[in-house]
């Protein structure tokens, strides 16, 4: 479940915040970071659920996970054959070192993960 809540935090973050060139990722153990030019918004996992400074909650409940954003709106997430799929329309895949997504509205994104720091262009 950790993997899982790691892997869609990048997906997460951009549900709350515009996905754009120069938005930075880190993570550190179950803290990640998210630095964009709105400023930066924390997630701190605790026992399997994701707290956002931003108001957000993400949690996994069986195969799916849910992202609730400071409103109350949920979009749940569930992979198949590598892709993570939103019930929003976006969609998230990993290949190698990069994570290629595509928001809500159709924007596309791509990010590269150094580690603990991802950066998006």
């Amino acid at each position: 479940m950790k993997i899982l809540l790691k892997s869609l935090l990048i997906a997460a973050a951009f549900s709350s915040v515009s996905a754009h060139a120069g938005t930075t990722i880190y993570h550190d153990g179950d803290t990640t970071y998210v630095d964009s030019d709105e400023g930066r918004t924390t997630y701190q996992n605790l026992g399997g659920t994701v707290f956002g400074s931003d108001g957000s909650i993400t949690y996994q409940s069986g195969d799916r996970t849910f992202s609730q954003d400071k409103d109350g709106h949920t979009t749940s997430y569930y992979e198949s054959s590598g892709i993570v799929f939103g019930s929003d329309g976006s969609r998230k895949q990993t290949i190698g070192n990069y994570t290629y997504i595509t928001d809500a509205s159709g924007k596309k994104q791509i990010c590269y993960d150094e580690g603990p720091r991802t950066i998006c262009m």
